[in-house]
């Protein structure tokens, strides 16, 4: 498999960044709904994972966009309406924004909360705000809207990704799957 997106297929580096955020997001949303109802002290074991996760995203989302920007990406079928082109792109881009805008809400949040972020509990990540009270009750509710908002764009790309292969029978699905070359 090569490493590098072609015309018709993704490559090994851009299915890795795909599936590596795919399983960290979708460890971190089920963390996050569980670690709500875990008493104290349980509780801070399952933030810091949380924590941690989120900055592995951050730094991921941040090298895929990157790679994006330096590696095209396959064209989408050419018998799809411009609509469905259009629909498609805005919610890829919207994906790369949440992924990103997730965690880094989720970070100023911890620190306007004086609530230190450790990174596996390897070290301390610096505060991207100081305490402040007010704004961590805003982020703290802000950070709830925006990961179920990064779940309903989850959810549209998957449903998009599965119309692909179950409705429209092209290859849209398979070339982003591990393994496999279209």
């Amino acid at each position: 498999m090569p490493f590098k997106d072609s015309k018709s297929s993704y490559g090994a580096i851009s299915k890795a960044f795909h599936w590596t955020l795919a399983l960290l997001i979708l460890g971190m949303i089920g963390v996050g709904w569980y670690m709500v109802d875990v008493p104290p002290p349980d509780k801070f074991f399952y933030y810091k994972i949380h924590k941690s996760t989120g900055i592995c995203i951050v730094f991921l989302g941040i090298l895929r966009l990157g790679w994006r920007f330096f590696v095209k990406k396959p064209d989408l079928p050419k018998e799809q309406f411009p609509l469905e082109h259009f629909l498609a792109n805005s919610v890829q881009y919207l994906l790369y924004a949440f992924v990103i805008l997730t965690p880094l809400e989720g970070w100023l949040m911890s620190s306007s909360g004086g609530h230190p972020v450790t990174f596996f509990g390897l070290f301390t990540v610096p505060a991207i705000s100081p305490k402040i009270p007010e704004l961590a009750k805003i982020t703290h509710e802000l950070h709830a809207i925006i990961a179920y908002t990064l779940l309903g764009i989850i959810a549209l790309h998957v449903l998009g990704a599965l119309r692909h292969h179950f409705v429209l029978k092209n290859t849209v699905l398979k070339r982003m799957l591990p393994g496999k070359t279209v």
